[in-house]
């Protein structure tokens, strides 16, 4: 009997990693962190293949993420035809919807359902960098000069 247990939860195992491993490296961290815009829609991983995404992990607490926004927007728009910006936070929606109405930048926020660390952030910010299948080719961790020259180019060449 315990064989046969044994060899089922075998099975289930392997049955179940060989589904996850058809799943982009995106897909699998939405159905984790279950990310919304801020109408409250579900982001569908879909709609960002076919460009490199870039989500960043942010908080309105974290100065440093804040003072990253600026040159988030200005690389968003020398590399929009190639990258699509996302920009997550774990707070509570009316939070989110405070900073953004207080603030004027132009960018694609997000809430996630679920803490950042069911998605490994345990540092703001952070940002993944995707390539356009969904693989996650990047990790940065910490502030970053984002419209500089060599990280524009970094971007660009990965």
């Amino acid at each position: 009997m315990k064989k046969i247990i044994c060899c089922f939860f075998l099975l289930h195992f392997f049955a179940c990693q060989e589904k996850s491993n058809n799943l982009s490296d995106l897909a699998l961290l939405q159905n984790k962190s279950l990310i919304f815009d801020l109408n409250n829609n579900m982001l569908e991983p879909n709609s960002l293949y076919g460009k490199k995404t870039i989500i960043n992990y942010w908080a309105t607490w974290c100065g440093p993420c804040i003072k990253e926004m600026p040159e988030i927007e200005n690389a968003q728009k020398k590399l929009s035809k190639i990258y699509n910006f996302v920009l997550v936070s774990d707070e509570n929606m009316d939070k989110i919807l405070d900073f953004t109405t207080s603030t004027e930048f132009d960018l694609n926020f997000f809430k996630s359902k679920k803490s950042h660390e069911i998605a490994g952030v345990f540092s703001l910010p952070t940002s993944f960098v995707y390539d356009e299948k969904g693989k996650k080719i990047k990790t940065i961790i910490g502030v970053t000069k984002w419209d500089s020259e060599e990280i524009i180019n970094q971007l660009k060449s990965l």
